[in-house]
């Protein structure tokens, strides 16, 4: 260590904040304020700063605050930045899906034989439906989300992850779910499984009677990460029904892609 010179106490107080959430994961205000003995006010302006320059952000799904970036000493949490840049670019055009309609939509990424979502306005949005909280998974085989990946992933990526299935549901399943497959990529877009009924990891037994359509998002033809939209069963949610929410959700799956992909600075 040099002698003589001493620490930069903002920059401290900014790596304390960091370091804190890389611990936890994820923080609210008041458990960041606990955690680093921070006034609030300080720890704000700490916040805003971070999350201007890409190292923090706060998620819609549930207002917490989470790190875009590791820390060896934290290497073992989940988060990594692949992820920070996808619910980077997802975020602002959420932020538009919640103000053109009431329905919610959620963002998810492969997670092995399932979809860990990132990122959702379940809480942000008008209509009051069941959340699904960030970290949560959903399954690969009977959700919109999950046969929307399977459909785009690469070919051998999908041939990996059908077998894996089958040990798990059979060949009848499978067989049915590659054909299912052959027409999502046909029309570009999924739906949910006769089957699925909104369950996930954390709640096994929930039943939210809600439909779904779903569309992959690609960076540069590789797919990262799908997008949802989802509405009570038995509402007419647009004229057109499923196809018309697809090309309604489709125009925003663009968005996400141009955010993923930002063209080139003058130099």
């Amino acid at each position: 260590m040099t002698t003589g010179v001493k620490e930069i106490r903002a920059l401290r107080r900014a790596m304390d904040v960091i370091e804190a959430l890389c611990r936890a994961e994820c923080l609210s205000l008041a458990e960041l304020t606990r955690e680093t003995a921070l006034a609030k006010s300080t720890l704000r302006r700490i916040l805003f700063t971070l999350e201007n320059g890409g190292l923090v952000r706060c998620s819609l799904a549930d207002g917490l605050y989470r790190a875009n970036v590791q820390i060896p000493a934290y290497a073992r949490t989940k988060e990594n930045p692949r992820i920070a840049r996808i619910a980077a670019a997802a975020r602002p055009v959420l932020q538009e899906i919640a103000a053109a309609v009431v329905w919610p939509s959620d963002i998810v990424v492969r997670d092995g034989v399932s979809l860990l979502i990132i990122e959702s306005t379940r809480a942000v949005t008008k209509l009051a439906i069941n959340g699904s909280e960030i970290g949560d998974h959903v399954d690969m085989a009977s959700s919109a989300a999950g046969r929307a990946y399977l459909a785009f992933c690469p070919r051998r990526e999908c041939s990996q992850l059908l077998r894996e299935i089958e040990q798990r549901q059979g060949q009848t399943a499978v067989g049915e779910l590659a054909r299912t497959l052959i027409r999502t990529r046909r029309r570009g877009w999924a739906v949910r499984g006769e089957t699925c009924v909104g369950a996930t990891q954390r709640h096994p037994g929930r039943s939210d009677k809600l439909k779904a359509v779903a569309m992959p998002v690609f960076d540069r033809k590789r797919l990262v990460c799908c997008i949802n939209l989802l509405w009570p069963s038995g509402f007419n949610a647009m004229p057109g029904g499923e196809k018309a929410m697809a090309t309604f959700l489709e125009g925003f799956v663009r968005k996400i892609e141009r955010n993923l992909d930002p063209p080139d600075c003058a130099t």
